[in-house]
């Protein structure tokens, strides 16, 4: 209920031309998936598409040894959650209007290449990764010829 109000706010401001993402978390069931995309099939004419997925409430041990139990986690600590998230979302995407950006500890060429495996997919954004390992991250990626 409160993202098809927030979408409806969108739409009275959003001028035209502009494209709008709506960026999902990695946390998500397929339940919660599915309301979203019904939601945005209602506004369809605002949401372009999806970034997925960044951001999780899940503290793995793996890379967070010491976890204060709070906050948000990015980067590599999220890739999996993030690529099984886009999977799904590929999955229950009907319309081929919607995009997706992907996103979400993607830190390696081979990464890229790996999300990179859906004809809806028309960007990648990197933050963390490019972070912690600097604009190299961006060339190694550039000079990756395998995609």
């Amino acid at each position: 209920k409160k993202l098809g109000l927030m979408l409806e706010r969108v739409e009275k401001i959003l001028p035209n031309g502009k494209e709008l993402y709506l960026k999902i978390s990695p946390d998500l069931d397929e339940y919660t998936a599915k309301e979203i995309i019904e939601v945005c099939h209602n506004h369809n004419k605002t949401v372009t598409g999806f970034t997925i997925a960044n951001t999780s409430t899940y503290h793995n041990p793996q890379y967070i040894q010491v976890s204060p139990g709070k906050g948000g986690v990015s980067g590599e600590g999220v890739y999996e959650a993030s690529f099984r998230t886009q999977k799904l979302f590929e999955k229950l995407i009907t319309q081929e209007e919607y995009k997706i950006i992907v996103c979400g500890g993607i830190s390696s060429p081979e990464k890229v290449k790996e999300r990179l495996t859906s004809s809806k997919v028309v960007g990648v954004q990197l933050y963390s990764p490019l972070t912690f390992k600097g604009p190299q991250l961006l060339r190694n990626i550039k000079s990756y010829k395998s995609y």
